[in-house]
């Protein structure tokens, strides 16, 4: 294999590749970096999330079966009220 470059022109493309690698390198490594952070702030969201939806989903099933109960009505009384006689002992006729 022969080349006519010299041994400065190969030393000069090798210094110029190694720049450009190094360059790359260190961006990689910032974006990293970066994306490191970014993945722990979306994960402690996230699980903030979860959280709170499983707790939602807790609470709204027990308020839906406490709605869905039915009430236990007071027995019927057997004369109306309105039908009842009055009398003075009663908080409707005190003065």
């Amino acid at each position: 294999m022969t080349s006519n470059r010299t041994v400065s022109e190969i030393v000069a493309s090798l210094e110029s590749q190694l720049a450009f690698y190094r360059e790359k390198e260190e961006l990689h490594a910032k974006h990293e970096a970066f994306h490191r952070e970014q993945r722990t702030l979306y994960g402690a969201e996230r699980e903030k999330i979860e959280r709170n939806l499983e707790a939602f989903g807790t609470a709204a099933t027990s308020a839906l079966d406490l709605a869905e109960k039915t009430l236990a009505r007071p027995p019927a009384r057997k004369t109306p009220i309105w039908a009842r006689p009055r009398t003075r002992g009663s908080a409707r006729w005190s003065s």
